[in-house]
Formats: structure tokens, sequence, C-alpha cells
């Protein structure tokens, strides 16, 4: 806060939100003017550490999630090669050897 905003003098400060109440310097303005300023330092502070955290949570979730789809397709191709032929037309099951399972 600027002290161009500072009001000079005492008041009663009952109607006041988070300054002492009784005599005080400060007005509801003021109190509101350091209120959001304070918020939205807060805002900036918290923003600016959990920023890395996000990143690695980001990073390590797509990492995760394309695992997780490699090894459903292993799964199923592997599923699919271990199916006996009555089950499963033979030319599929040609087809299906043919392609290389990731790993």
């Amino acid at each position: 806060m600027v002290m161009k905003d500072a009001v000079y003098g005492i008041g009663t400060g009952e109607h006041l939100r988070v300054c002492p109440k009784g005599y005080t310097c400060c007005t509801s303005e003021m109190e509101d003017k350091v209120s959001q300023q304070s918020k939205q330092e807060f805002e900036i502070m918290v923003e600016d550490s959990s920023h890395n955290m996000r990143t690695t949570f980001i990073s390590r979730h797509k990492k995760f999630d394309g695992h997780i789809i490699l090894t459903k397709e292993a799964s199923a191709i592997s599923c699919l090669h271990s199916c006996s032929v009555s089950q499963v037309d033979m030319s599929f099951v040609h087809l299906l050897k043919a392609i290389p399972i990731r790993a």
C-alpha cells in the first residue's frame, strides 16, 4: 500500500474487519486495499512455489498414461496370440502373429 492512500488521523475502528477495533488510523478503504494486495501477493507466491511440482506431476502423469497404454496393447495382443485356433479364425491369428509386441 502506498502512503498516499493513508488517512492521517485517529478514528474508531468499529467498522473494520481485520484491523483492531477501537482507536486506529485505519479506514475500511485502507483495510480493503491491504486485504486485496495481500491476497494477490499470496496467490502469486503459491503459483510460483507450486510451478515445479505441477510441471513434475504433469510430466509423470503423461509417462504413466503412455506406459498404461503400451501395457494394455501388449496384453491384448498377447492374449490374442495365446487363444486357441478354434476360437479365432486362422487368417486372423496369422495376421496377429506378424504384429510385433511393443514392450
